[in-house]
């Protein structure tokens, strides 16, 4: 891709006679190379203006940057400051890529949780009805079963663009995009036209960022205040979400509410729900719309994911001319999200397994965690086991919130390690049970490893086993190393060798 700084800058100024080719954009000075344009973005840990003459020494044609405390480069036509560079940022990257995304159908899904198993069931269903459709999230980007880890639910604006580019080279005209709190506030889906956006739920969680459940809210409002959107679809089983359908942000032709009573709370256009049996692999539902009334089966564990499913396929079916009434069986097909309600599956002779259930999920706030007990607990017939921890340097307040909700919910609690990074494991341990009324039914154990095997060697014929908090990840944060682990990988281990 090559373009001329004029053509990117669109309306901002530069001088007239100054008008190089651009041969790539970064906002990483030690990523410069001649003919590069750098952005110098102020970041939470990095300031990008110290690094401007390490940039135009490389070979930068242009430096876009906020403005300067001192105006060292007065002198130069090379360095242009701007105000909201982020958002220039992501509109420099969408024409620098031809502006490509605007011919491509863009599902943005935020909220607390719920965000990766909605945006990985859209891209399955699209997939089911031959529209290859690319997901962007917590699990990495790309296809689905070829996805690149990224290290973040949303990728930077220019990293953004740059994917859409190669998903549109590849014939890829629909992405599903989770799109964070701090991806609002940091602009990184600038330049990016969304099409639909859903909205699963909020609560507790990235205090330590957003400070109070205020902000967090507005943050996540953003994107519901996009003029180009053409749709919304709302979970109204949440309070917010219900002022969200109520409220018109946007003029989105389409808004539709989700929820087991979502009639009552937007009658104009809704999907409500009623689960009518729950097996130990998945649960039978009637849904209820305006376009019909249907009945269904998920291969899914979990209440919740009857709405995480009903929020996609709803969005699909007012965007995608999808039928409600005679495409509900796709909802049959859809495969679990790796570390969502996870059951785990061991091959074995030993009727050991078929008794003993073990779930993995990546429910590390109180609301997640809260829910994912409840519906473990609607399928268990004995002992509910639950394995988890709090990540260290992160929303401190929500971990004795979480030792009651742990301590009230399950049968027996083992209180792990779950990234410490470089804080105190005891002392995040013990605030976890200072919610805790009785830690008789609790156990620490540190070594993340240790506490998963005895967990599920302890466990009883009819127990479950929930190991909580980190879900697909493959690494345990400790003391600023990221370790290879997977409570997947370990858990199987475990089961196979007990049953062998």
């Amino acid at each position: 891709m090559t373009s001329k700084l004029r053509d990117l800058l669109g309306i901002l100024a530069a001088p007239t006679d100054f008008n190089p080719l651009v041969l790539g954009l970064t906002d990483d000075s030690r990523q410069v190379k001649p003919g590069y344009v750098f952005f110098a973005v102020c970041g939470e840990v990095f300031d990008g203006r110290q690094f401007i003459q390490q940039a135009l020494d490389a070979g930068a044609v242009a430096v876009i940057s906020e403005p300067l405390d001192v105006s060292t480069f007065n002198d130069t036509p090379h360095v242009i400051e701007v105000s909201r560079i982020r958002e220039i940022m992501g509109q420099m990257a969408c024409r620098f890529y031809d502006n490509i995304v605007q011919e491509m159908a863009v599902y943005a899904v935020t909220g607390t949780n719920g965000k990766t198993s909605v945006a990985y069931f859209i891209a399955q269903l699209l997939q089911q009805v031959g529209k290859p459709c690319a997901y962007m999230g917590t699990l990495g980007v790309g296809l689905l079963g070829n996805l690149e880890v990224t290290g973040n639910t949303t990728v930077g604006s220019l990293a953004l663009h740059e994917k859409l580019s190669q998903f549109y080279a590849q014939g890829i005209r629909h992405i599903a995009i989770e799109v964070s709190s701090h991806a609002l506030e940091q602009q990184r889906i600038a330049g990016c036209p969304i099409k639909t956006a859903i909205f699963t739920n909020l609560t507790q969680d990235h205090l330590d960022y957003h400070k109070t459940m205020e902000n967090y809210w507005q943050a996540k409002m953003k994107l519901f205040k996009r003029s180009e959107l053409s749709s919304m679809v709302i979970c109204t089983d949440d309070a917010y979400g219900v002022e969200l359908i109520q409220t018109t942000l946007t003029q989105a032709r389409n808004k539709l509410a989700v929820g087991v009573d979502a009639q009552q709370k937007f009658t104009d256009s809704f999907c409500e729900y009623e689960i009518l049996k729950r097996y130990h692999n998945g649960m039978e539902i009637r849904a209820h719309s305006h376009w019909g009334r249907v009945l269904a089966k998920l291969p899914l564990v979990g209440d919740f994911n009857v709405s995480n499913a009903l929020l996609a396929f709803s969005a699909l079916c007012l965007d995608e001319n999808i039928s409600f009434n005679q495409d509900i069986n796709k909802l049959e097909k859809l495969l679990p999200v790796p570390g969502r309600m996870q059951k785990l599956v061991v091959e074995t002779d030993n009727s050991f397994t078929e008794r003993q259930q073990v779930v993995i999920d990546y429910a590390h706030t109180p609301d997640a965690l809260e829910k994912a007990l409840i519906v473990t607990r609607q399928h268990c017939e004995g002992r509910l086991w639950l394995v988890f921890g709090c990540g260290g340097e992160r929303d401190k307040p929500k971990r004795p919130i979480m030792g009651s909700i742990a301590e009230s919910l399950a049968d027996k609690v083992i209180i792990t390690n779950d990234n410490p990074r470089n804080e105190s494991e005891l002392d995040i341990i013990k605030q976890i049970e200072e919610g805790m009324k009785n830690t008789d039914r609790v156990t620490r154990i540190l070594d993340r490893q240790e506490a998963i095997t005895f967990a599920i060697t302890q466990a009883s014929k009819n127990d479950w086993v929930l190991i909580a908090g980190k879900g697909h990840e493959d690494y345990q944060d400790i003391a600023g190393k990221r370790i290879v682990f997977s409570d997947e990988a370990v858990a199987t281990n475990v089961l196979m060798e007990r049953t062998s």
